[in-house]
């Protein structure tokens, strides 16, 4: 990393202020400056200490891993201080490109080389993973979800925490190409792990929206619905992403995430069980016609008795399919009844 000299630990606090936000929240807040990413936690006797050895340890195993440079604490808070990356999560950056396949297999082989030093990330996803398009390479960033664990003892952590940065690819990757990316970062079996995959996933659905929809209609914090004539989106550093009609007040509301929820592809809905709160789901079937993701979510939704159509669709972000309005989501007896 290109950098000059070290921040002056003393005056942490004015170089915070000064700095560009990132990420915003009641606790945690990560600002930048052209060298430097600042986090600040803002509890009490809280220490970024293991966090810092954490990054230091993978950087002397060799995973790239933004520049551990100082922690220290003030009265404003405990502060991490490390190099900055030009480049953005991997979560972004895919909204917006469509990479080839050897930028998927160049992660399977930042997992693989992870797991093989007897690294476990508890909680890989694409936001804590940046990529540089200038230099072409994945760093990790939040590395104190990362557990050090002898090699020998890393195959009996159970698959779908050690492989579960790859199943985040299944958007931008059809079920074939998905099996060979489990397959090149070392997954045995990947077409019965995926299966199996589907199968641990598929009451969360319907668990993950009951607890969704309980938070929505005591007022999420992400979002505003400051007239009930708008819904408003905002990222975790506040900025403003996307304005929503409401036509329909709380049902609209509610029907952006559940679009949210179940748009999860390669994966065949069989029953759903509203009154006890029960889905049951399998892997699509390999034999039959690959699925345009347009035609993925119409027989998803048609399952939960919401009809559209292929005109109903457009390419959004990343070319994942977004539905033109939410008003045939909003006015489903599914949406309606959580409402009442």
């Amino acid at each position: 990393m290109n950098r000059t000299t070290a921040p002056d630990i003393r005056k942490i606090d004015q170089l915070f202020d000064c700095a560009m936000p990132v990420k915003a929240g009641a606790i945690r807040e990560v600002r930048r400056t052209e060298e430097f990413y600042i986090k600040l936690d803002k509890r009490k006797n809280h220490s970024f200490k293991s966090e810092f050895d954490r990054a230091i340890q993978l950087q002397k195993a060799g995973i790239p891993v933004t520049d551990p440079i100082f922690y220290t604490t003030t009265e404003k808070g405990s502060f991490l201080v490390t190099g900055a990356l030009e480049g953005i999560s991997l979560e972004e950056y895919l909204k917006n490109h469509s990479p080839g396949k050897d930028f998927y297999f160049m992660a399977a082989d930042l997992l693989k080389k992870m797991l093989k030093k007897g690294f476990i990330h508890t909680d890989f996803h694409l936001g804590n993973l940046l990529y540089s398009e200038k230099e072409n390479r994945f760093v990790l960033v939040d590395v104190d979800g990362i557990k050090k664990i002898p090699p020998f003892l890393v195959p009996l952590v159970p698959e779908y925490i050690r492989f579960h940065l790859l199943t985040e690819f299944r958007s931008h990757l059809n079920k074939e190409e998905m099996s060979a990316l489990f397959r090149s970062a070392g997954v045995n079996s990947p077409e019965k792990f995926y299966s199996r995959l589907f199968i641990r996933n598929a009451g969360k659905i319907r668990h993950s929206w009951a607890r969704r929809k309980k938070q929505i209609l005591s007022g999420y914090p992400k979002f505003t619905v400051p007239d009930n004539d708008t819904l408003t989106d905002r990222d975790n550093a506040g900025k403003k992403c996307e304005d929503l009609p409401l036509d329909n007040g709380r049902n609209l509301f509610l029907a952006h995430f559940y679009l949210k929820l179940i748009r999860v592809p390669h994966r065949e809905l069989q029953t759903l069980d509203l009154k006890n709160d029960r889905v049951t789901a399998v892997a699509a079937d390999h034999d039959q016609p690959e699925k345009t993701a347009a035609e993925e979510m119409i027989a998803r939704l048609q399952f939960y008795g919401i009809d559209t159509t292929i005109s109903d669709w457009r390419k959004g972000n990343g070319n994942l399919p977004e539905l033109y309005s939410l008003e045939k989501v909003a006015a489903s007896p599914l949406i309606s009844q959580t409402t009442e």
